[in-house]
């Protein structure tokens, strides 16, 4: 990297992820706000706001964000680049803004024709993918897939290093529509996802009938048979377990290789996924959601850097 610091950013739709890190690409402060879908068309002065503390403190000249601050929710529109795709080029299509005496930098996005048949978008996994094979370099060799859980969970197929393919299944948002607003279950906090109702939902989902066990958590709530912790549960077994079992089905040559699944998300996240994938009897790695965002913001920063 140049001289001077840079502030590197993951900002999706509902958090933001800030990196300060000096001229030898170390990390020396981070901090966390609201995603694109709270802000309302407010990135630039949040984005100035937030970053004020390290702006009056350190030479900042420069920016890298990725995510749904690229999209028509965000700060300013990136285009897709589309698949099948070598990420190391990242850094050669990122759109310039100018703020503040800051170069704003905004990684664009990915589409690719999906197994489903249709055109498929992601926005910030492309960078954790990114930040995946730097940290895991088996990843650039040979057919890998990558498991990526969120609001909308991503698999993505890697094929020597490019991205080839993905698709998505919004299995958090459909976690959270069906958790705080539908009339199945009553939301209450749940410490701990892991127990009998969680295994039970992901046995139903593994029969393939997900659709039609839905009604039993509120159905087995009314009859007194389970919890309102319970049927957060027992949801959170059936979601994760038809994510998987989709992907099984989907894609059932690419589980029985020698290459193992690789989980990129924080936990316990990573741990609900690795439990049903163990159940799914899918050999699995993880890697934390964060760490790779991170390497992958810096290793498009460094290209652009070295470019500038």
């Amino acid at each position: 990297m140049k001289a001077g610091h840079v502030i590197l950013g993951d900002w999706g739709t509902t958090a933001l992820r800030l990196y300060l890190v000096d001229a030898k690409g170390l990390l020396i402060d981070s901090l966390g706000g609201p995603g694109v879908s709270k802000v309302k068309g407010n990135c630039e002065s949040l984005f100035l706001e937030l970053c004020a503390p390290w702006l009056k403190r350190y030479s900042i000249k420069r920016a890298l964000l990725s995510g749904m601050v690229g999209s028509t929710l965000g700060w300013r529109l990136a285009d897709y680049i589309v698949a099948p795709v070598d990420l190391h080029g990242l850094a050669d299509q990122l759109l310039s803004i100018e703020t503040n005496g800051i170069n704003i930098q905004i990684v664009p996005g990915v589409r690719a024709l999906n197994p489903f048949n249709y055109n498929d978008v992601m926005r910030g996994e492309e960078v954790q993918v990114l930040g995946a094979m730097a940290l895991s370099p088996a990843l650039v060799r040979g057919e890998h897939w990558l498991c990526l859980p969120g609001t909308h969970s991503k698999w993505v197929r890697l094929v020597d290093g490019r991205l080839d393919t993905f698709f998505t299944l919004p299995i958090g948002e459909l976690f959270d529509l069906l958790r705080n607003h539908s009339t199945l279950l009553m939301a209450t906090d749940v410490d701990n996802f892991f127990s009998e109702q969680f295994d039970s939902g992901v046995a139903l989902a593994r029969s393939g009938d997900c659709l039609a066990q839905l009604f039993q958590l509120r159905s087995r709530a009314v009859l007194k048979e389970i919890d309102q912790v319970q049927q957060q549960q027992l949801l959170s077994g059936l979601l994760i377990g038809s994510d998987i079992a989709i992907a099984t089905q989907k894609m059932a040559s690419a589980f029985s290789g020698k290459n193992p699944l690789t989980i990129i998300a924080g936990y316990p996240l990573s741990k609900y996924y690795q439990r049903v994938a163990d159940m799914f009897e899918i050999q699995t790695q993880c890697i934390d959601g964060d760490v790779v965002s991170l390497s992958g913001l810096q290793a498009i920063e460094k290209q652009a850097g070295q470019a500038q």
